[in-house]
């Protein structure tokens, strides 16, 4: 293992073969959260024994091995097991019940027995979803209102993503789409919905860059979620009035604020109620990743200009993409190994877009690849380790921040199966 590099398949393997036992990946983490704070959920879609069952899942689809599909249920019996001391009380993707429930569908999809669990579950969802009080009142918004990882995009994306729905799902449905749809329409500049004041900051470290209030502009935590959960759900043929005018609305927002350099096209984090274009020094740019910058940014506007039918927004997408990809290493702000903020992301959303034909962008693929292979080492716990701050190193094997999204992420581009868990990010 030290003589010769994993290659992609390896890697999983070996990552695999780590994780078989509960009792040593629980200590590990206990470990790892003693210098770092490092959440392990009952049941949550990353960070939990949820997560190391999908994992073994979709190990089990593409190397097809049955030792796989054995740890995988192995892995779902503790989930749900832990539900019980821990209950999913929020319908949120990544820390709620509608993450478990679409890991439960893809099972039920391997094995019937599990349907029962996946339909207890969608009822859950859709209960939840009725029995949230999703505000519309302007600058009371909050990110995990309306986000990917806890709020109505993720929701929504799950939701969109269910045959046959019954009455109540359908209900739940209407009223996340109708909270998205009321969340971007078109509004006076400075007056769009989805405003953050500084009382609703989730720390005090956003006061110094916006004093008086923002708007986030990323794709885990901002605007750029709720545009790919509303263009997902007009694909899938759930379409409202005021939905093509929000989409639009935000599309156009986001064309506003994006910033340009040497190299192309980008995005800040976030822009402040005061900023003013053309008269203020222009805006930072945001890192190259999937949670906030150009590459997550650009996967949400290739999925709203299939839904507007709009070429020259998909043209623009496939721009923004390409840009971040050719950005010097240190430009480009990106360091770790995972999906979140890191080199897994630029690799699932580079791959996502070569899927549907944007061959300019396949010669970037094995620079990433790369990037990521050479950061595994057997001395690692999880071979791979999670680097948000230059030079601070985690052991994590969750799925947006640890080591099984970066291997997943990986065995995507060597396998013909489709990564279904695309969906968890909201690019496709």
């Amino acid at each position: 293992m030290e003589e010769k590099r994993l290659d992609a398949r390896q890697l999983a393997e070996a990552l695999a073969a780590r994780l078989r036992d509960p009792a040593t990946v629980l200590e590990t983490v206990e470990q790892a959260g003693s210098t770092v704070p490092l959440e392990w959920g009952s049941a949550w879609f990353t960070n939990s024994f949820a997560n190391l069952a999908y994992f073994y899942l979709y190990l089990y689809h593409c190397l097809a091995e049955e030792h796989l599909l054995h740890h995988a249920m192995q892995y779902l019996r503790l989930a749900a097991r832990a539900t019980q001391d821990i209950p999913l009380t929020q319908p949120g993707f990544y820390g709620g019940s509608s993450g478990f429930a679409w890991i439960v569908g893809e099972f039920a999809e391997v094995e019937p027995r599990y349907t029962p669990l996946f339909q207890t579950m969608r009822s859950a969802v859709a209960e939840q979803v009725l029995a949230t009080d999703w505000k519309r009142v302007q600058a009371c918004v909050i990110a995990r209102d309306y986000d990917v990882m806890s709020g109505a995009a993720g929701v929504l994306g799950y939701m969109v993503s269910l045959k046959e729905l019954g009455a109540q799902e359908q209900d739940a449905l209407s009223r996340l789409l109708d909270y998205l749809i009321w969340l971007g329409e078109p509004t006076e500049r400075g007056a769009e919905h989805w405003l953050i004041l500084p009382e609703n900051y989730p720390s005090d470290k956003y006061r110094q860059d916006f004093p008086r209030g923002y708007f986030n502009a990323g794709l885990a935590h901002g605007i750029a979620g709720p545009l790919s959960a509303l263009a997902l759900a007009w694909q899938a043929g759930y379409r409202r009035e005021g939905q093509r005018e929000a989409m639009r609305h935000i599309t156009e927002w986001l064309l506003r604020f994006s910033l340009h350099d040497t190299w192309g096209i980008n995005w800040p984090v976030g822009v402040s109620i005061d900023y003013v274009p053309d008269k203020e020094a222009p805006l930072a740019p945001a890192r190259a990743a999937w949670c906030y910058g150009a590459p997550g940014i650009s996967a949400a506007l290739r999925l709203a200009a299939r839904a507007l039918d709009d070429t020259r927004l998909s043209e623009i997408a496939v721009e923004g993409l390409e840009t971040a990809l050719k950005r010097p290493r240190d430009v480009q702000y990106v360091f770790s190994p995972t999906l979140c903020h890191g080199f897994a992301g630029l690799l699932t959303i580079c791959m996502s877009f070569c899927r549907e034909n944007h061959a300019s962008l396949e010669p970037y693929l094995p620079g990433l690849i790369e990037e990521i292979l050479q950061r595994a080492h057997p001395e690692h716990a999880f071979l791979l380790r999670d680097e948000e701050i230059p030079g601070h190193f985690v052991d994590d094997p969750g799925f947006l921040v640890g080591a099984t999204g970066a291997v997943m992420a990986l065995l995507a581009t060597d396998t013909a199966v489709y990564p279904a868990w695309y969906r968890a990010l909201l690019i496709a």
